[in-house]
């Protein structure tokens, strides 16, 4: 059963953006899933969706105060091989209210909107793709090229600093020697904005080396 994230800022800051102090968490129900899945010869197409009862209360506060909002989401993703052990195609897209918490970036799933003096508890709605070519040079290089972004809707009570959008990017060149045996270069780029107008970006050069342990593959060249 996974708890809502309820804040990005600390309990004192809570109580500023319009919502009680020491609100935490408050998960009975676990999440309900569905998954519909096609597959062919030219890859395949999945479907899922989940349903969620996102809670809190405040356990610690002189005056106890409860609240939930029910959270959804739709989420489609395929594999498409556009030519055959040459260049695949990874796409997915996913939106609905409350699900930041199946996210790397966006949070948070619950926050309050409405008015200072009546604050109500709200699923936070986002949306957000990636996609992705890897391309195969040869049997000794390969890469990996794409794209991902997501953007939350945010309450009306959310501080400056939450989190509004990001986008991310990414192109890497890596060898493969042996069959278990994966390195190379990457570039990363990214950026942030908050709900204020505040914004950022960050650029990162990296090396990285990967193999996986199998005694059924030990140095088989590739």
């Amino acid at each position: 059963m996974a708890d809502a994230v309820l804040f990005d800022v600390a309990g004192a800051r809570r109580a500023a953006a319009g919502g009680p102090l020491d609100a935490a968490p408050r998960s009975l129900l676990p999440d309900l899933t569905a998954q519909y899945r096609l597959t062919g010869t030219w890859g395949y197409l999945q479907l899922s969706g989940i349903l969620r009862w996102l809670g809190y209360d405040t356990p610690n506060a002189p005056t106890q105060t409860t609240g939930s909002a029910m959270g959804w989401g739709l989420h489609a993703s395929s594999t498409v091989s556009l030519v055959p052990g040459k260049l695949k195609l990874l796409a997915a897209v996913v939106g609905g209210q409350g699900i930041s918490y199946y996210m790397n970036d966006a949070t948070p799933d619950l926050a309050f909107g409405g008015s200072t003096t009546d604050p109500k508890a709200q699923a936070v709605p986002m949306l957000g793709a990636t996609a992705y070519l890897d391309v195969y040079w040869s049997k000794l290089f390969s890469s990996a090229i794409g794209y991902s972004f997501v953007r939350m809707w945010n309450t009306s009570l959310q501080g400056p600093d939450a989190f509004k959008s990001g986008q991310y990017g990414s192109v890497n060149f890596l060898v493969a020697p042996v069959r278990n045996l994966l390195a190379g270069p990457e570039f990363l780029f990214g950026e942030r904005i908050n709900e204020g107008g505040a914004w950022g970006t960050d650029t990162r050069l990296q090396i990285s080396v990967k193999y996986s342990f199998s005694s059924l593959d030990f140095w088989k060249p590739n």
